[in-house]
């Protein structure tokens, strides 16, 4: 308490502290070195599969067709292309060429235009755009503040972020058996993004996803092999607590959306 008042909740100082204190943090050169390494597979595990589509669908109810749109982070084109496909113009910021190179591959396989910009976020492109949208990409910026201002600046009707609800899956739960170890806890960010707004005086619209994935018995191999564990000890729980399929195993996970609308978008000069 402070004063006899409620402590104020500073999203912004819990946004910082959870990403410079994640285990896993990668330097700027390792994160290139990182998705110069995946952007050739990216798609086969994250990008065009069907447990992106209730992310998918979500966006494009959201986005007008035609309109313009800004993808933060956008590399494969996840969201640009399907979004293309519908007529809307297009930019996608991305800090690693080779996922934009992929990208651009895509597009003209796909008949479609979209723009590409190499650079790091937050940035100013000049412009606005009817939706600025971040999905997935935000984790690597310590400064949430300065992210979300670059977002409401440059947005004219929606501002969209999609990322984790920090909810443990059964693939979480498979790992630590694994390893004979608990569960990590992991941040809802979806809500530190929420938070966030709300500090800068923007109220927004927080969505819970639910989709399905897919995990491979090759994919849970290396998962081993890079940690280890026991493979047997996973197997054994995904056959009990997911459903066997001939690819693997499918489970059920939660993916945050936020949405905030321009019109309630106070101002612009933050």
């Amino acid at each position: 308490m402070q004063g006899g008042g409620m402590e104020i909740i500073d999203y912004f100082g819990l946004w910082e502290h959870d990403r410079s204190c994640d285990p896993q943090r990668r330097t700027l050169e390792e994160e290139r070195e990182f998705w110069r390494c995946y952007a050739r597979v990216y798609d086969q595990h994250a990008g065009e599969t069907g447990g992106s589509l209730a992310q998918i669908a979500a966006v494009t109810e959201i986005v007008e067709p035609g309109s313009s749109v800004l993808d933060v982070g956008g590399g494969t084109g996840r969201f640009a292309i399907p979004l293309a496909q519908r007529g809307c113009r297009v930019t996608v910021l991305d800090r690693s060429e080779d996922m934009l190179s992929v990208l651009e591959s895509s597009a003209e396989e796909k008949d479609v235009e979209i723009d590409v910009v190499h650079q790091e976020w937050p940035a100013d492109l000049g412009c606005q755009f009817d939706s600025v949208m971040a999905a997935w990409s935000l984790y690597w910026n310590l400064d949430l503040q300065a992210s979300l201002q670059a977002m409401v600046r440059q947005t004219k009707k929606h501002l969209i972020i999609i990322d984790t609800t920090g909810s443990p899956t059964v693939w979480d739960h498979a790992l630590a058996v694994a390893r004979g170890g608990g569960i990590v806890a992991s941040q809802a960010r979806h809500l530190l993004f929420a938070g966030g707004l709300a500090q800068l005086g923007i109220p927004a619209e927080i969505r819970v996803l639910e989709e399905y994935r897919v995990i491979g018995e090759t994919e849970l191999e290396r998962e081993i092999d890079a940690h280890g564990g026991s493979k047997v000890a996973a197997m054994e729980y995904l056959d009990t607590h997911a459903v066997r399929i001939r690819s693997g195993w499918r489970y059920k996970r939660t993916v945050g959306l936020i949405h905030a609308q321009g019109k309630n978008i106070p101002a612009r000069n933050l």
